[in-house]
């Protein structure tokens, strides 16, 4: 656990042995005097003690007393420094933490009143940490939970190769969720497994890399974003427009206005013309401006609609945007003339 983890028989100073001291009243006692002490008065006595009594936990099934006394060892190595490792307190916790008490103590990280504690715990215990709530995480069915396992990884520090490997996983509920991991942490080596996904025969795939894609953008990701704007279900289409990242994806945005120019599906275009709008580049606000004007006499007029959907667009762009605005407050649409009312009332909040 560490830089430098030695195992017991390198370190010849611990004993461990498992004491008569795992009763509850022992777990408080021990984490108490944890509490009051330094990294360096961490004697071989004390974590004895703190092994006895977290496998006295164990023994009883009590999986909140083990986070009790093992989160109390991480606090007393952390008062050493923010990167401190002690020796004798990573093989204390490799003791008390073998892979099945992991698991359990992950599932306090989702759960319960002790969810701050077990992700520290589980921070410390590094890649195994990780690996087990990954593991919880993708094979559960509920999605406050899933959601709860999910934020609980988003604190790990290592493990991050764990997530590219599961991107080539055979359920497609796992590459999903894995897929919303990579988005959101904004992993950029996820880029090329993500755009392999935009290939995957299940929609409920695809959407969740495209999201992920447009989340992490950079130029790696324009290719598979591309095809996702013009994937053949709509809601692919929308989930890449609606997370697309503002700061890191500037370099589509001739191509996500032509795609958006050609839309048939409402919800679909006014969310790529928001898209656009917090683009905010010279070019994106020159095409919402395009979309937002009336067009020809008669049959070619434009449907209100889609000019609203433009004005929102213009409004989602800031201050930059109030020039073109102001050229439709006196345009021969009612709808159009209010919406850019509203918007220009409300585009410095």
């Amino acid at each position: 656990l560490g830089p430098g983890a030695v195992t017991e028989a390198d370190l010849g100073v611990i004993h461990f042995v498992t004491r008569q001291e795992g009763s509850p009243e022992a777990v408080g006692d021990v984490v108490e005097q944890m509490a009051a002490v330094g990294p360096e008065q961490a004697t071989p006595d004390l974590l004895n003690r703190a092994i006895a009594a977290g496998e006295g936990a164990v023994q009883r099934d009590d999986w909140g007393e083990l986070v009790r006394v093992t989160h109390g060892l991480v606090m007393l190595e952390r008062r050493g420094g923010e990167n401190a490792h002690h020796r004798g307190i990573g093989i204390a916790l490799r003791r008390m933490l073998p892979r099945t008490s992991l698991e359990r103590v992950a599932k306090l990280a989702a759960r319960g009143n002790q969810r701050t504690e077990a992700v520290q715990v589980l921070r410390r215990m590094g890649v195994d940490g990780t690996e087990v709530l990954l593991s919880h995480m993708v094979e559960c069915e509920d999605a406050a939970e899933r959601r709860a396992y999910f934020n609980a990884v988003k604190e790990m520090t290592e493990g991050g190769d764990l997530l590219l490997n599961m991107l080539t996983h055979d359920q497609w509920f796992v590459l999903r969720n894995v897929a919303v991991l990579c988005g959101e942490l904004q992993v950029e080596k996820a880029v090329h497994p993500l755009s392999k996904l935009m290939s995957h025969d299940d929609e409920r795939v695809r959407r969740a890399a495209a999201g992920a894609l447009a989340r992490i953008g950079g130029t790696p990701a324009y290719e598979p974003l591309r095809r996702a704007f013009q994937d053949s279900v709509p809601g692919v289409r929308l989930e890449a427009a609606r997370n697309l990242d503002s700061r890191r994806n500037r370099g589509l945005v001739m191509a996500l206005a032509l795609i958006a120019d050609q839309e048939k599906v409402p919800d679909v275009q006014a969310e790529m013309f928001l898209a656009l709008g917090r683009l905010s580049t010279t070019d994106a606000l020159a095409a919402l401006k395009k979309a937002a004007e009336p067009g020809g006499r008669l049959l070619r007029r434009k449907p209100v609609s889609i000019r609203l959907a433009a004005i929102a667009g213009l409004h989602a762009a800031g201050p930059a945007a109030a020039s073109h605005l102001k050229e439709f407050l006196e345009d021969g649409d009612e709808s159009v003339r209010t919406a850019v009312a509203r918007a220009l009332q409300t585009l410095w909040e």
